[in-house]
């Protein structure tokens, strides 16, 4: 178990809690993330990497460029990701991930890859953001 101090995780863990109360039964698997933007500066975290044997760097991180991706891997499995100014690119990790995270379960589920995009207007019909994720028997339009 681990702690992680953002809004949008502690949504995910009450949707899930409300619904193993409704009897679901299901396990809080999402990818724990978290991002930040101060002054010029953004820095999004996908994944949990506490132990790796792989960084890789891919981009430039010096004064003015500060556009990278750091990816984290552990026995050849990305564990976690770091993105400086790649938006775009954390959000493509992230629906990544979880997919991965979730595994091969029946039904589809569509939902933006990162709930604060819909504060900025993202929606099924507007962005390429949204994407299919796998869900035990749920289909229709949620985020």
């Amino acid at each position: 178990m681990i702690r992680v101090e953002h809004w949008v995780v502690a949504e995910r863990q009450g949707q899930t809690a409300a619904r193993n109360m409704l009897g679901r039964r299901e396990r809080f698997d999402a990818v724990p993330f978290f991002w930040t933007e101060q002054y010029d500066f953004s820095l999004a975290y996908i994944g949990h990497a506490e132990r790796w044997d792989k960084a890789e760097l891919e981009g430039q991180l010096d004064r003015d460029t500060r556009d990278c991706t750091v990816t984290y891997s552990r026995g050849g499995k990305k564990q976690a990701a770091a993105f400086v100014h790649r938006d775009l690119d954390g959000l493509r990790a992230e629906a990544e991930l979880e997919h991965e995270a979730r595994g091969a379960r029946s039904g589809v589920r569509w939902r933006c890859v990162r709930s604060f995009w819909r504060s900025r207007g993202c929606g099924p019909g507007s962005c390429r953001l949204w994407t299919p994720t796998t869900t035990a028997g749920r289909g229709g339009t949620s985020c």
